[in-house]
């Protein structure tokens, strides 16, 4: 039996890997992306998904998203999500010509402009 001390939380939590870019202070990305999706909002990824044809398309904001900073808005391929109630794979491979392709997608319609990075964190799921 486990006991655990201290603070208890019915809140579980997800670690991710994205790889994209930060388009905080790309006007038109941003407003190219919500008139893309129709909303700036948890669905977006899916929209992404749907619409560019990008099997692990995600865009997670600062604002609810405690793994980046209130600011960062962050656009690219998601590379692990890992609940902490067990959920996710830890197992799938990545071609890096593929990623390379959709990430040249993304770039082109969203006319980015910022750096590529790799971003890893946490948010509450």
């Amino acid at each position: 039996m486990k006991i655990r001390n201290g603070f208890v939380s019915n809140s579980s939590t997800s670690s991710f890997v994205i790889i994209g870019f930060d388009i905080q202070n790309n006007e038109f990305a941003k407003k190219s992306l919500l008139e893309f999706t129709g909303n700036v909002d948890w669905e977006v990824s899916e929209r992404l998904r749907e619409k560019l044809k990008i099997k692990n398309a995600v865009f997670y904001d600062g604002k609810w998203c405690d793994g980046l900073n209130k600011k960062e808005k962050m656009l690219g391929i998601l590379l692990v999500e890992v609940s902490s109630d067990g959920g996710g794979e830890l197992n799938e491979t990545f071609c890096m010509e593929d990623i390379q392709k959709d990430l040249d997608v993304l770039k082109n319609r969203f006319e980015i402009t910022e750096p590529l990075k790799i971003r890893a964190g946490t948010m509450s799921s």
